[in-house]
């Protein structure tokens, strides 16, 4: 029996762990208040936590960024997306820490998952169309990869999990399928290039760890804590 499983609830139900005192702030108290969750994961940044401790990530957090304040889910999104740190409670045995300036925690993460285990991190920007995943297993780096539809593969490293693998074999058959006369520009992309799409990294998402996309199927704390980097 695996570690998760030994903490296995019912889908769609959160994690009540008795954490309430763990949070700081004039807000506390909205971490007695569940809600519905509200979906995020488009044009945005993400990391999740496979830790069942969150006090212990929580600690590592305050070792690395400034607590700022803790507010209630919604504007926690905003912050999040803002550019601070947004510091989710567990959802399904899985912490998330959002934020769109995600790219300058990525070298803190691997860092802290010498600690912690494993790291993900996830990115989509629909402006350049690109789409990036990062594990980071004890302190190194196990897969990364980054496409965009313009460019292709931008990033390949480490070895395509079995899910990434299966999206891409689905959407070349189909492309191919129907491309017509564009049948030998399709044929001669590599694979994985056909990894371009947002809800590819959702469904990624939701086989690695947590599908964002989706919590508005589960019930989460009403607080979030708001983290910013240290100058």
């Amino acid at each position: 029996m695996g570690i998760f499983d030994i903490f296995k609830k019912e889908k769609g139900q959160p994690i009540l762990q008795s954490l309430n005192q763990s949070f700081t702030g004039l807000n506390s108290g909205l971490c007695d208040e569940v809600i519905k969750g509200i979906p995020f994961g488009y044009k945005s940044s993400w990391f999740v936590f496979k830790n069942l401790n969150f006090n212990l990530i929580k600690e590592f957090l305050h070792n690395e960024l400034v607590y700022h304040s803790t507010v209630n889910f919604e504007n926690g999104l905003k912050e999040g997306w803002g550019g601070n740190f947004a510091l989710l409670r567990p959802i399904n045995h899985f912490t998330i820490l959002i934020s769109s300036n995600g790219g300058n925690f990525l070298e803190i993460a691997k860092k802290i998952s010498k600690e912690l285990g494993i790291i993900e991190y996830y990115i989509t920007n629909r402006s350049s169309n690109l789409i990036g995943l990062s594990r980071f297993e004890f302190g190194n780096t196990t897969r990364e990869f980054i496409v965009t539809g313009d460019s292709g593969i931008i990033t390949n490293e480490g070895v395509p999990t079995a899910i990434e693998l299966k999206i891409a074999e689905r959407e070349q058959k189909e492309i191919l399928e129907n491309s017509g006369d564009n049948f030998n520009f399709y044929s001669g992309k590599e694979m994985l290039s056909f990894l371009g799409d947002e809800e590819h990294l959702m469904e990624i998402a939701e086989n690695w760890s947590i599908n964002p996309a989706k919590l508005d199927e589960v019930e989460v704390f009403n607080c979030v804590e708001i983290f910013k980097l240290k100058k």
